[in-house]
């Protein structure tokens, strides 16, 4: 949300600039900030494969939960900047994608097996989801429905536990309202 807030103060103060063009300014502003997106995208990714949601859900199932930080780093970056200019998507995807992507390296770092970085990314995931809808419940079971797939026993306490404290800490930083 702050690197939208950034690009946001980015393309307001460029549209002031270029104020003289009338509302042509605001178009231009968000044109540019979508291609600026998109270039950011094909360079820095060399426009590997979605990390979107279904193929968070396809690393859990096939690749034991292992998921690429740098390409989701980019592209986080990027739709920030395509919302934050004016474009028409919206920041929870993202967010679910980057939390599971965090967990998915921090599970490779401490060298866990499958089942526990698959767990890893529904935290992440439940995390995302919770600080963008302020709603740790509703993060929990989109997480274990979605991307863990079940509602095992062992994955609730850590996805529950994960999506609780990423609401609380986005309440403090935020506030209150979704």
């Amino acid at each position: 949300y702050k690197l939208i807030d950034l690009f946001r103060e980015l393309a307001v103060g460029v549209a002031e600039l270029l104020g003289s063009l009338g509302s042509v300014s605001i178009l231009l502003v968000v044109l540019v900030g979508l291609v600026l997106a998109r270039i950011l995208v094909l360079v820095g990714t060399n426009d590997s494969d979605g990390e979107n949601l279904p193929d968070i859900m396809r690393a859990v199932a096939k690749r034991g939960g292992s998921i690429p930080s740098f390409p989701v780093v980019v592209k986080t970056v990027a739709s920030a900047m395509a919302i934050g200019t004016g474009g028409a998507v919206g920041a929870e995807g993202p967010v679910a994608v980057a939390g599971s992507a965090l967990g998915s390296k921090f599970g490779r770092i401490f060298r866990s097996g499958p089942s526990r970085l698959k767990v890893l990314v529904a935290c992440g995931a439940a995390a995302g989801i919770s600080a963008a809808f302020n709603a740790p419940i509703g993060g929990v079971f989109f997480s274990l429905e979605k991307v863990v797939g079940n509602f095992g026993v062992a994955s609730f306490p850590p996805v529950l536990v994960a999506s609780v404290i990423s609401a609380v800490i986005a309440r403090a930083a935020f506030g209150n309202s979704p």
